[in-house]
């Protein structure tokens, strides 16, 4: 009775490795670097522990080239060893190359999707961009000096009239304001 629940155990496991292994849509894999174990990726191609990681990872570029890959327990580490190649990733083709950061708990959970800090890199980033660098210059600015002026002195007058109700000046301001 048990040698037959774990043949059937085994032949299960070994039905869905292969189901998982043909079904599952095909990753794109890096070809650049050292070849890989089955499990253990490139675990033996990691720096042994009496030489210098640099001088290790140097010895990459010369067996691979410019451009290296290694992945360790399914973190796939990206080298890059020339200088120009490094900065057509990261300057010349940023754009594509590049993401912003999703925040799922922040974002999604917390509901600060639409603060521009927690946005991704899309149309609506890049329109609320270009609003806050059009508000942030001093000729912008300067078209509200005068209305600024008045309301800073009506404050401190109300604040020297009624101490005692600064505060609520301070909320009938912003009640009109707000608006």
């Amino acid at each position: 009775m048990p040698n037959s629940f774990f043949t059937q155990l085994g032949a299960l496991a070994v039905i869905g490795y292969i189901v998982l292994r043909y079904l599952s849509p095909t990753r794109r894999t890096l070809s650049l670097g050292p070849n890989q174990l089955s499990i253990l990726a490139n675990v033996k191609d990691l720096p042994p522990p009496d030489v210098l990681e640099s001088q290790h990872w140097l010895k990459h570029k010369d067996l691979h080239g410019p451009i290296s890959s290694v992945t360790v327990l399914g973190m796939t580490l990206v080298l890059i060893h020339d200088k120009k190649v490094a900065h057509g990733l990261l300057e010349e083709n940023a754009s594509e190359t590049s993401g912003r950061l999703s925040m799922v708990f922040t974002n999604q959970m917390c509901g600060f999707e639409y603060i521009v800090l927690c946005q991704g890199y899309n149309s609506t980033f890049r329109h609320h961009r270009k609003l806050l660098r059009e508000f942030g210059i001093k000729v912008s600015a300067a078209q509200f000096r005068d209305i600024q002026e008045v309301e800073v002195n009506r404050q401190l007058v109300h604040a020297l009239n009624e101490p005692g109700k600064l505060l609520e000046h301070y909320r009938t301001q912003v009640r009109i304001f707000g608006k």
